[in-house]
C-alpha cells in the first residue's frame, strides 16, 4: 500500500508540476492553463466473474470504490477546452481453487474536449474525447491478456465557480475496445460509468 501510494502521489505531482511550468494567468478569467485534483466512486465493478458449466477456474472479485488523480486543462475560446487527466484506481482478485489473491492498479489517461454550455459562475458543461488504460502492479499473469488498452469517454457534469476555485462534479462513462482480463471465468468490463469530483485553481 505504501508503494501504491507513493505511486499515485508522483505521478499527481509530476503532472501539477508540468501544468504550473505552462500556466501564468493573470486572473481567473484570462486563465489558460488550469490545474486541479479529481476524486470520485466507480459506480462498475473492474471485473466480472462469469460461472460457465464445466469452468475450472473460478474467481471472487473486489473492486475499490475509489478514483484518484490530477488533471491540466486548456482554454480555449467560446467555451471550449481541451483536458487531460491521469486517474488511478486499484481492484483485487482470488483465484478460488488455490486462494492465490492479485492486486492489480489501473492508470486512465482520458484526453477529451470540454464544452462549457453557458456562462456564469454555474456552468453545465459536456466532454468526450479517447482515454488510454494501463495495468499496473502485477507481472505478466494468465489472466491479463492486454495490459494496455484504449476507448472512448464521454461524461457531463457542472462547474461551479468558488473564487480562485472550481468544483466539477460530474458523470462520467468509458467503454473499452479491449478487456484486458479475458477468460472465461474472469473478465474486464468494458463500460464503465464513474462519479468524479474535480477542484481545479
Amino acid at each position: 500500500m505504501h508503494k501504491l501510494t507513493q505511486t499515485v502521489l508522483s505521478g499527481t505531482l509530476l503532472l501539477a508540476s508540468a501544468a504550473l511550468l505552462l500556466s501564468v494567468p493573470a486572473t481567473a478569467q484570462d486563465q489558460l492553463v488550469s490545474i486541479g485534483f479529481k476524486g470520485g466512486i466507480p459506480f462498475t465493478d473492474a471485473l466480472s466473474t462469469p460461472t460457465q458449466p464445466g469452468t475450472i477456474l473460478q474467481y471472487a472479485q473486489t473492486t475499490n470504490r475509489y478514483v484518484i488523480g490530477a488533471s491540466v486543462e486548456l482554454h480555449l475560446p467560446a467555451g471550449f477546452s481541451i483536458e487531460l487527466d491521469a486517474l488511478h484506481s486499484s481492484f483485487q482478485y482470488q483465484n478460488a481453487t488455490n486462494s492465490v489473491s492479485q492486486n492489480p492498479g489501473s492508470w486512465q489517461f482520458p484526453l477529451m474536449a470540454k464544452y462549457r454550455i453557458l456562462p456564469g459562475a454555474v456552468r453545465p458543461y459536456v466532454l468526450g474525447g479517447v482515454s488510454f488504460n494501463r495495468i499496473t502492479n502485477v507481472s505478466d499473469l494468465i489472466e491479463l491478456k492486454n495490459r494496455s488498452t484504449s476507448g472512448i469517454v464521454l461524461g457531463g457534469g457542472v462547474e461551479v465557480h468558488l473564487g480562485v476555485l472550481k468544483l466539477s462534479p460530474e458523470l462520467r462513462y468509458n467503454n473499452w475496445t479491449d478487456k484486458s482480463f479475458n477468460i472465461s471465468a474472469l473478465q474486464s468490463n468494458q463500460n464503465q460509468l464513474a462519479l468524479l469530483v474535480g477542484l481545479t485553481f
